[in-house]
Parts: C-alpha cells; sequence; structure tokens
C-alpha cells in the first residue's frame, strides 16, 4: 500500500513562492495500475518526484509499505529506492556508449549484487521486452521504441515492487507508443508491480484502474475502477468517482 498524505510542497519565497501541491491525499493499493494526470504545471512530476523520493515535501508524508520515505537517511532511502523501484522516462537516459547488455547491468552493480546472478537477471530482463538479440550492440545505434524497451529492462531488472513512468510514449510515433504501453501492463501483471504512471495520454489513462487527475497542484478527482485481476477478467469497464481523501 502507498499512502499519500496531505503533501504540500513550495518553491522559491515571498513574490516567487509558487505552491506546486497543495494538501495531496490518497491510498494506492498494491498491483494497482495509476495514471496521474493533468495539464503542464499541474503538479504531475512534482507528485511523482515526491513519491519516488527525489524531492521532499515541505508537508505531509508518504508511506509505502510501512516505510515513512522522507524519515529515512539518505543512504537508507537510496537503498530503498534502489530495491524497491523501478523508473522510466520520457528521454530514455541510456548511456549510448555502452553496450545494452551494460546499461541493464548499472542497477545491479550499484545493489552490489555478484556477477553470476548479475548475469542471469540481465538476460531475463532483456528476454521480457524481447532486446536479447541486441544484448552486445551499442545502446545508441537502437531505435528509439527500443531505447524505450532498453529503459524499461533497466528500471525492472531487479523486479521492483513500484514503476513510475514519466511520459514514457512522449517520444515515440503511435505504433512504437502503443507496443511500449502494452508491454508495461503486461509487465505490471507479470511482476505483480504497482505501476504508476504520469501521462497527458487520456486514452492511456482510461486503461489504469486509478487516476489521479490534478489541476493547480490540487486534486481534482480521483476515479477507481475495478481492482486489476477484476479489470482484466470483466468485459464491462465500470468507473466510479470518489473523493479525495483531504
Amino acid at each position: 500500500m502507498i499512502e499519500v498524505n496531505k503533501l504540500t510542497k513550495v518553491y522559491g519565497k515571498k513574490q516567487n513562492k509558487f505552491v506546486a501541491l497543495k494538501n495531496i491525499s490518497f491510498n494506492i493499493p498494491n498491483g494497482s495500475t495509476v495514471a496521474i494526470i493533468g495539464k503542464s504545471g499541474s503538479g504531475k512530476s512534482t507528485l511523482m518526484h515526491i513519491m519516488s523520493g527525489l524531492d521532499r515535501p515541505d508537508e505531509g508524508t508518504v508511506t509505502i509499505g510501512g516505510h515513512t520515505l522522507h524519515k529515512l537517511k539518505k543512504k537508507a532511502m537510496d537503498e530503498f529506492r534502489a530495491k524497491q523501484m523501478g523508473f522510466i522516462f520520457q528521454a530514455f537516459f541510456v548511456e549510448a556508449n555502452q553496450t545494452v547488455y551494460q546499461n541493464v547491468s548499472l542497477p545491479l552493480e550499484i545493489g552490489g549484487i555478484g556477477v553470476r546472478k548479475r548475469d542471469t537477471m540481465i538476460k531475463e530482463a532483456l528476454e521480457r521486452v524481447e532486446l536479447t538479440d541486441k544484448i552486445n550492440g551499442k545502446a545508441g545505434d537502437l531505435s528509439g521504441g527500443q531505447k524505450q524497451r532498453l529503459a524499461i529492462a533497466r528500471a525492472i531488472v531487479t523486479k521492483p515492487n513500484l514503476i513510475f513512468a514519466d511520459e514514457p510514449t512522449g517520444n515515440l510515433d503511435s505504433t512504437t507508443g502503443d507496443k511500449i504501453i502494452r508491454l508495461l501492463f503486461e509487465l505490471n501483471k507479470s511482476l505483480g508491480s504497482t505501476l504508476i504512471v504520469v501521462t497527458h495520454d487520456h486514452e492511456l489513462a482510461a486503461k489504469c484502474n486509478i487516476i489521479i487527475t490534478l489541476k493547480d497542484g490540487a486534486i481534482v478527482s480521483v476515479e477507481n475502477s475495478e481492482t486489476p485481476k477484476q479489470k482484466a477478467t470483466s468485459s464491462v469497464k465500470r468507473v466510479r468517482k470518489v473523493k479525495a481523501v483531504l
């Protein structure tokens, strides 16, 4: 369970003061697919950064699996993030001059995983995203869709409980983007990871079983549909709006 409780984030001071998030609260069950939507400047990325421990709130807490993130010391927070979270970004952030294998190896090296186990985990992750044939190729030689699949392999190689995806299809054409979306949802099912997607894409958001809409740093609505298991087997999507916890 992810519990977000009364988050507030302010940037700047006095006349330059900007309230990025205003008293935001909600809960996310494990294994959910979640879309955070809203216009540019609504607070989507700020919320994701605070939920992942990359930024700190001025007020409020984020608790994941009983751990209150911003009470952890830096080393403990870094270890928690490395073991529990995977990140996928619009800009890919692959190391162009390194091989596909080396790119996926990086989080395992940081985590201190042994060479033999690391090799097995890398090959399994690349198989999941269908990049095994590119394993020794340079990341810079890949197409846009392949680079995003590489970024996904790197994000899931540790089998994290929580995957954050920030506009994961923003730099891709519609056909390639659709393939990436299908892959992310397949991984949500096969790994049992919670998937949180920051997106402008309402079609992508509609595929998630929780949709959190932000405007000017505040929650407009939280829409819940069926649980992931129910959604996979149901032919009719039922959506109900619920009031955000304030």
